[in-house]
């Protein structure tokens, strides 16, 4: 995913998952690629994202509303959760 791009470490996909399934914030070393998943990532992509890391809608939004609405909001995002 494109979230490690113009980092030098990078989160794989499955530690995503683990984070938003488990409701985990990230360490330093990953807080603003987890920022970028939110804010960057088009919405299709993360849909895409949730089916193949078995993630649900659900954990996607509580971690979302929980870590990243307080600091940065994803609109396009909002309107998915609200259906």
């Amino acid at each position: 995913m494109t979230v490690n791009a113009a980092y030098k470490e990078a989160i794989s996909d499955e530690e995503i998952a683990e984070l938003l399934r488990r409701k985990i914030p990230p360490d330093k070393r990953f807080t603003e690629h987890v920022y970028v998943f939110f804010t960057e990532i088009p919405v299709g992509v993360i849909n895409k994202f949730l089916k193949q890391e078995n993630v649900s809608p659900q954990q996607l939004q509580d971690y979302y509303e929980t870590f990243i609405q307080p600091v940065y909001q994803n609109k396009e995002l909002e309107e998915l959760f609200r259906g």
